[in-house]
């Protein structure tokens, strides 16, 4: 190779690239891409496994909310029992209480007296529960 190849052969590796060749190569027009549909992408498979996914959330959301419309109602009828048991037991207490005034000696001994009844102070017990 002579000298002037040589010279030539560096100039054309060596020369930088002309700035409007290079537009050109990057403006080339890009092929164009279909839309891909994700919703082909996936498996049967998957969707089954994603759509089962989605009823066990459905059907779980109901059951929590059947179980605390159920817990609501008992707690309801349970405050409704101990409302009725308080009323009974102060009901008691107030019977109990009459019960005692009624069983007092000195009133039995005043209407036995008012009566015309002669008490027999050897017969006379004291009633205790």
């Amino acid at each position: 190779m002579s000298l002037a190849e040589r010279n030539e052969y560096y100039l054309k590796e060596h020369t930088p690239n002309n700035p409007q060749e290079e537009k050109k190569i990057a403006l080339q027009p890009v092929e164009k891409k279909e839309p891909v549909n994700k919703v082909s992408v996936l498996s049967r498979l998957e969707k089954i496994i994603g759509v089962s996914f989605v009823v066990a959330l459905l059907v779980l959301s109901v059951a929590t909310i059947k179980l605390t419309t159920a817990v609501n109602k008992e707690e309801e009828a349970i405050s409704l029992k101990q409302q009725k048991i308080g009323t009974s037991k102060k009901e008691v207490n107030r019977l109990e209480q009459e019960k005692n005034e009624l069983l007092r000696q000195d009133r039995v001994k005043e209407i036995a007296e008012k009566s015309g009844i002669k008490l027999h102070e050897d017969s006379i017990r004291t009633i205790r529960e």
